[in-house]
């Protein structure tokens, strides 16, 4: 009987519910080797989410481990994000069932880059360049010793990036990365996971645009004021803004403008409600980083979608997008759109992103790659 398949994953934080970025691609990652006959140990640190037995359908085992918090991590010469995922715990438990080692981020990397694990296979799933992340963070943010300790995070994480080449290789979410990461090891692209099976977009037209993500989260929060104070400045339409924790700030912009409306803390399905009825989503970044997983999302279930370089580049969804720069080229798109109907031979094209991001067929290439005979 041939024996199954096992491997650990480590993940940055306990990845259910799926609701944001790099937690969405670990759980559907998860969901794609359980779909494989993989025998998957999950190890998760917590910090601000509770434990759930959803995982427990996936994985032969799940454990958790408290992520350290603290003034004295951030004098670390390892960056706070790591520094603080060290654990001995883990470590042992890593030592004592001998299969190859997933790393969620190198954000829980210096626990596996022990010696004791230097004859393991271990790997890193990038979801950002983390020196690009932490210096456009250190750039958009205005608190000061905020954009001190992001600054400091990105030289720390510039150095310890180095680290990587002693894995046996890095999974890339895009092209952009997979090209800085093949630099320093192997790196293998590897697109994103994501929960989206089919296109449920829907012919027709929508009454107002939407922008959509984290809210509390500094490169997202800039996104939307600019769209706020830049775009809809004078703009004869309604824009709903929707996500998690928005700043008082961002709320009391959103009510200068009786044609937009910020929605805060919506449920999943509502905000799925909210991308289906849509008529276009309005995607601005200012940050070239991995590959954002509401995009992804947006494509699946929305109509249009206006994006600008930031967003779109080395995605290979350049050709489902409208693209705009700048505000006056936002103000355009907008305009040209508002009334256009989405019709049924832009979701017979859009079918090609499925082919495209496939989960399974992704879980595949790392499983080759993992279980690979040395």
């Amino acid at each position: 009987m041939t024996k199954k398949k096992a491997l650990h994953i480590i993940a940055f934080n306990i990845p259910f519910p799926a609701d944001y970025g790099g937690i969405i691609d670990i759980f559907y990652k998860i969901i794609a080797f359980y779909n494989l006959g993989i025998d998957i140990h999950l190890h998760c640190f917590e910090y601000g989410r509770k434990h759930t037995n959803t995982l427990e359908k996936y994985c032969q085992s799940v454990n958790y481990y408290k992520r350290k918090n603290g003034f004295k991590y951030i004098f670390s010469t390892t960056p706070y994000f790591i520094e603080t995922r060290f654990d001995t715990t883990l470590l042992q438990n890593l030592i004592d069932q001998p299969y190859p080692i997933l790393s969620e981020g190198i954000h829980c990397s210096k626990t596996i880059l022990n010696s004791s694990l230097k004859d393991r296979k271990r790997f890193v799933r990038t979801h950002n360049i983390e020196e690009y992340y932490y210096k456009a963070l250190a750039v958009n943010e205005s608190t000061f010793w905020k954009k001190i300790y992001y600054y400091s995070e990105y030289i720390k994480s510039k150095h310890y990036e180095k680290k990587i080449d002693q894995f046996d290789g890095v999974f890339s979410i895009s092209q952009n990365d997979f090209n800085h990461f093949k630099k320093i090891t192997k790196s293998f692209f590897i697109r994103a996971f994501h929960s989206n099976t089919n296109i449920q977009s829907t012919e027709g037209t929508g009454r107002f645009a939407l922008y959509h993500g984290n809210l509390s989260v500094a490169e997202n929060h800039k996104a939307a004021l600019f769209l706020i104070k830049e775009v809809f400045d004078d703009l004869d339409y309604h824009l709903i803004i929707a996500g998690k924790n928005p700043s008082k700030k961002l709320i009391n912009a959103a009510k200068s403008n009786a044609k937009i409306r910020l929605i805060a803390n919506p449920s999943q399905e509502r905000m799925s409600s909210l991308i289906s009825e849509a008529q276009m989503i309005l995607l601005p970044t200012h940050q070239n980083t991995g590959i954002k997983l509401k995009l992804i999302e947006s494509l699946h279930k929305g109509r249009f979608c206006i994006v600008n370089d930031n967003m779109i580049k080395g995605t290979e969804l350049e050709p489902f997008c409208e693209l705009a720069n700048h505000a006056a080229n936002w103000k355009v798109k907008i305009n040209e759109l508002k009334e256009k109907p989405f019709n049924r031979d832009s979701i017979e094209e859009r079918k090609k992103i499925i082919t495209i991001f496939n989960n399974e067929a992704e879980a595949q290439k790392m499983v080759d790659i993992i279980f690979k005979e040395k």
